[in-house]
């Protein structure tokens, strides 16, 4: 029985070792500057179409069109990290802030929409 006992013991440690190296990849990879980069830019515009739709400059169907448009963003920088093993490519990065800078001239354009029918209301 020990000797069953310590056999089994030895095959399970490199299955430990492994899981523990992945674990620390995967830690490290989240915070990957490309990913990093990504990411907060997509924070950064949910946070201004959030803010634009508390205060009325854009209607609930603009809202969910513009925040599809950056799940689909979201979507493919997993897809990209999952395809390289934690981390995006400079390539993929630069696809990805592409589809990033049109979102943010939607925004915008929500933006100066707004201006003139806020100046045209009286007060």
């Amino acid at each position: 029985r020990v000797m069953l006992t310590a056999v089994a013991f030895s095959l399970m440690a490199p299955v430990v070792r492994v899981h523990a190296d992945t674990a620390k990849e995967q830690r490290f990879d989240k915070h990957h500057p490309r990913r990093s980069e990504v990411n907060d830019r997509v924070h950064h515009q949910r946070h201004m179409l959030n803010r634009q739709l508390k205060t009325g400059k854009i209607t609930k169907q603009q809202y969910d069109d513009q925040m599809a448009s950056l799940n689909n963003v979201k979507a493919q920088e997993r897809a990209d990290v999952k395809a390289n093993g934690g981390y995006i490519t400079k390539q993929q990065q630069g696809a990805l802030n592409q589809e990033l800078n049109q979102n943010k001239e939607q925004i915008k354009d929500n933006n100066q929409s707004a201006a003139p029918e806020a100046a045209a209301t009286p007060k």
